[in-house]
């Protein structure tokens, strides 16, 4: 009995070593950056036009060039390749509005793209770092919750995603609330 123990549990760390070993380091998509498709992905971006009166325009973030790393779990996105990139930023009062847009060579790499990074995995991975981000981003912060609020109908595909932070400030524990809209179309 104690050998079939031993053999069940050398199986179980084979096994958990090998989907290490094949999720691979993560890794970004490809890009090559084309002056069409960089006009294209201006075009898409969010603009003041698009939005009430008092939004204002702010300077853009650059999006991370870093991907988690999780045991298991394929973030090795670099069979795709980007063509045309845009950002646009808008504030009003203590709301914030971020527009990041991506044009992908192919539709087939923008559909590939967005399903493999909206699977359950990739999203559980992605909420486990955005803990270990807001720890040590915002001192006494942490990530209440990171979940998956529904696949809407925009575009082709689309994902809404909620992050709940609780931060504390001098009158107590003030809720923060980032809901990530993604959606696919075409393209882009």
């Amino acid at each position: 009995m104690r050998r079939l123990a031993v053999i069940a549990a050398l199986l179980a760390c084979s096994l958990v070593v090998s989907a290490v070993a094949l999720a691979g380091k993560p890794r970004l998509e490809q890009k090559r950056l084309r002056p069409a498709d960089m006009t294209l992905a201006k075009a898409t971006a969010l603009r003041a036009s698009d939005l009430s009166r008092g939004w204002v325009r702010r300077p853009a973030q650059k999006p991370s060039n870093e991907l988690p790393t999780c045991p298991g779990v394929d973030m090795d996105f670099s069979m795709f390749t980007i063509t045309g990139t845009a950002s646009s930023r808008f504030e009003q009062q203590s709301a914030t509005i971020d527009s990041h847009v991506e044009v992908f060579k192919s539709s087939s790499d923008a559909v590939r793209d967005f399903r493999k990074a909206t699977t359950a995995p990739v999203l559980r991975c992605i909420g486990r770092w955005l803990r270990e981000e807001a720890k040590r981003e915002i001192p006494g912060a942490r990530v209440a919750s990171s979940k998956l609020i529904s696949r809407p109908r925009i575009g082709q595909q689309a994902v809404h995603y909620r992050i709940v932070l609780e931060i504390q400030a001098a009158g107590g524990t003030v809720p923060v609330y980032v809901d990530l809209l993604g959606f696919q179309r075409g393209r882009t």
